[in-house]
This record gives C-alpha cells, structure tokens and sequence, in this order.
C-alpha cells in the first residue's frame, strides 16, 4: 500500500467516526421543559354568593313597608277567636313586619307585651287583620322610629308605645274605636298623632304630659272625641 493511500484510509476512517458521533448525538431525546410552577388552571374557584339579610338594610320613612315578612318561627303565638295572637317575638332585625297569617288563620292581635323590648327594631309593620293591640304591646322598643299599624285596627289598649323612645310619628287607622290610658307616655321624640273620626273612646289620659313632648300635634278631624280630649289635656290641635 503506498503512502498516499494509508493517508485517505486515515482520514476516511476518521471522518466516518465524526458521522457517527454527529449521528449519535442527533438521535438524543429532546429535553422537555419543566412545568412553570406558576402556570395554574386559569379556571378560578367561585365565590359563594354572600346572603344578605335584607331586613337589616337601612330603614327610611320611604322603604320601611316594603320589606318581607318576618318568618312565623320568631313569633309565639296562640289561637284567639278565628285566628292567633301574637304574644312574643325574638327577631334581632332593624324590621319586623308580622306575618299576615300563621299556619292559615289570620293574625288578628298583638297580645299583652307581644311586641315589647325589641332592642334592635326601627320599624313594625301589621297586616290589615290585626284588630287588637294589647297592653303594652310595644313597650320599651326603643330604636323604634316607624310603625305602620294597617287598616283594620280597632282596639288599642293602655300604655302601648310607653317608652318607645324614638318613634316620631303615629297614624291610628280609620276604624279605630278606642284608645286607652298612657297610649303616649315616655316619648321624647313623637311629634305627630293622627287619630280619626271613629274613635269614639278616648281615655283623658291618653297622652302623658309630664313625660313626654309636650310640642307634639294631634291630627285630628274638628269636632271628634280625640279633639276634645286633646284640647282639654292641653295639646296642640291640628284639624285635617
């Protein structure tokens, strides 16, 4: 063999083993990029919807009679005539509006103290089917400010909002027949009572002077009983 030949041999030789290694190499496995630990499902969790109550929203002049009723599991009550009499209730919220009726008889009255020391209530909403209004019935609710007693009021009886510090205004229904003894007594802030025509009864007393602001107006048509009472017991008098 000459020379030259055992050269090209050499370097033939080596170049098949360069091919071999390129080759080699070239049939590695790609590398697969770790995960970024960051990269979450772009799918994120709801939130549960937070209930809101809404018988603790504020509580305006304006809104006070639109809110639901309060559920029937707050009240104690027992069977009166053709319905039920409330005679407790342990509802925590800014509105208490009574059920209009309780396991399908009408709600016709608020028993004695039915409705009393609701530390937390700004406003009470009747149904029409309540007629009575027992002693005491809202005794000490001091927060309230509003009440809507309904239509169908008929009886109010002694001592009713004594104590209901906040409560500015009254409007007894048409219908109502009578009313008794220290209805107002221990009112600082009442200002205005509106009494119709039909309440025949009237208690002298009514209305507390001595505890109560004595700058209040009662509303009243010329001529009624409350009228008379009213101007008797030194009271402002406004004729509707």
């Amino acid at each position: 063999m000459t020379k030259g030949n055992s050269m090209n041999k050499k370097l033939l030789t080596g170049l098949c083993a360069v091919m071999m290694l390129v080759g080699l190499t070239g049939c590695k496995p790609k590398e697969t990029k770790p995960e970024d630990p960051t990269n979450t499902s772009t799918t994120e969790p709801k939130e549960t919807p937070k209930t809101e109550n809404t018988n603790n929203k504020e509580v305006t002049t304006d809104n006070f009679k639109n809110f639901p009723e309060t559920d029937e599991k707050y009240f104690t009550y027992e069977e009166w005539q053709e319905g039920y009499a409330i005679y407790s209730c342990t509802s925590d919220d800014k509105v208490v509006r009574v059920p209009k009726t309780i396991k399908g008889k009408p709600v016709i009255a608020i028993g004695q103290r039915g409705m009393a020391n609701l530390e937390k209530c700004e406003a009470i909403v009747l149904p029409d089917t309540v007629r009575y209004l027992g002693e005491s019935a809202f005794v000490i609710d001091e927060a309230l400010k509003y009440i809507d007693l309904g239509t169908g009021v008929e009886t109010v009886d002694d001592n009713i909002f004594n104590t209901c510090t906040s409560l500015e205004k009254v409007e007894f229904p048409e219908g109502t027949k009578k009313i008794g003894l220290m209805v107002f007594a221990n009112n600082d802030s009442i200002k205005t009572i509106k009494i119709p025509a039909s309440v025949t009864e009237i208690d002298p007393v009514f209305f507390s002077r001595a505890t109560s602001n004595t700058d209040v107006e009662i509303h009243t048509p010329k001529d009624s009983a409350a009228e008379k009472v009213a101007i008797k017991a030194g009271l402002k008098v406004v004729n509707d």
